[in-house]
């Protein structure tokens, strides 16, 4: 159901363009490639990461290219090319540098710690997990008490 709805989004944004039409596309994109890295098509994950990874480099958004990077390195876990995942966090990592980006920093270090794990460096995996939580308790602590804060939580 959410691909479909994504794809009528993507439909509407097509026939009637809106303001800020670049920022919404980032984000339109970015629901396509996740919802592809969690499905079983391969190509499709593929082609999605890639869209999106395109359109976050023809902007100066760091929070929307560090999350592209970030999902090229899962793709790149997920077809078990650890060396290159490696350099895509390592990438994603660079972007959010000196910038506080919570929720970037929560997920780029959430998947450097995975990638830090295959490859058997586990602190650096400890490391990047301790700073994952830490970024995702101060999203958390930015929402009120309630059922999205205590999702994030518990995630």
């Amino acid at each position: 159901a959410a691909h479909r709805h994504l794809i009528e989004a993507q439909r509407q944004m097509d026939r009637e363009p809106v303001m800020f039409d670049w920022y919404w596309r980032l984000v339109l994109e970015w629901g396509l490639a996740n919802l592809a890295l969690k499905s079983d098509d391969v190509a499709r994950a593929e082609q999605q990461v890639a869209s999106l990874l395109q359109r976050a480099q023809q902007t100066e958004d760091g929070l929307w290219l560090g999350l592209a990077w970030e999902a090229q390195a899962r793709l790149q876990i997920q077809q078990q090319q650890f060396s290159a995942a490696l350099d895509s966090i390592g990438r994603a990592l660079a972007v959010i540098d000196g910038f506080e980006m919570p929720l970037a920093d929560a997920r780029i270090h959430a998947t450097a710690a995975r990638v830090c794990e295959s490859l058997q460096i586990r602190d650096r995996a400890e490391s990047h997990l301790r700073l994952s939580r830490t970024a995702k308790s101060r999203l958390a602590d930015s929402l009120p008490p309630g059922p999205m804060r205590a999702n994030l939580l518990s995630n």
